[in-house]
């Protein structure tokens, strides 16, 4: 299980005195058993990775937020903390993988006027391997250019 893998990588990470990849491996743990004393069961593994994927989107907001006060210092450490995050998902699927799987969404729901609907069907359906952001933005294109 993903909590299982992660606990492995923090106690070694701890062993080699690798304390930011400590911290935010004890931070992401202490919401996953958190997210599962709300539901009162363990997590699967495509809502542990869920939950990663939120953590990155926060993160990532963050980053621009310290950008924009200029905070880069704080921005990078955000950004070390996506990348250790993101070792606990699914390689992100390419715009033009994505763009296959949302031409096939689009074409099961039929309704190319609602970029609502097939966001979130697109979403649901290739779970965490893509950011929600840049599924919009292909829907959004897609359904901009289509002739309805």
């Amino acid at each position: 299980m993903l909590k299982d893998e992660i606990q492995k990588q923090m106690h070694s990470s701890l062993k080699k005195g690798e304390s930011f990849k400590v911290n935010t491996l004890r931070y992401i743990l202490s919401q996953i058993k958190y997210a599962e004393i709300n539901k009162q069961a363990d997590l699967n593994k495509e809502e542990a990775e869920s939950l990663l994927a939120k953590e990155i989107k926060k993160r990532r907001e963050s980053i621009e937020l310290f950008r924009k006060g200029g905070r880069n210092e704080l921005a990078e450490a955000e950004e070390n903390e996506i990348k250790i995050i993101s070792e606990y998902l699914p390689p992100q699927l390419t715009d033009e993988q994505l763009s296959v799987i949302i031409d096939r969404v689009i074409e099961k729901s039929g309704d190319v006027k609602n970029p609502g609907k097939i966001i979130g069907l697109t979403v649901k359906e290739v779970s965490a391997g893509a950011d929600p952001a840049n599924i919009a933005r292909i829907v959004n294109d897609k359904l901009s250019k289509s002739p309805n």
